[in-house]
């Protein structure tokens, strides 16, 4: 069940740590309190996060992708 949460608000990001590698932290940093919060908890200024943004698949998207592997490919090379 979701509910208006810290896991779920736009105000809080993911901690990350790094022991041998990158994970992520069970605890959430909360950018309204400037505090470490649980994913649990709750407070009156929760926002909705946003919805992910529309992927472009344009052609004009792939021609710069291409010309990008074209010129890394170049650059290995020498």
């Amino acid at each position: 069940m979701s509910g208006k949460t810290c896991s779920n608000c736009r105000m809080c990001a993911r901690i990350y740590r790094k022991f041998y590698m990158y994970s992520k932290y069970k605890l959430l940093y909360c950018t309204h309190a400037q505090a470490i919060t649980k994913p649990n908890d709750t407070c009156g200024q929760w926002q909705r996060k946003p919805c992910r943004p529309d992927i472009d698949l344009s052609p004009q998207r792939f021609d710069a992708a291409v010309k990008d592997i074209e010129r890394i490919k170049q650059i290995l090379k020498e």
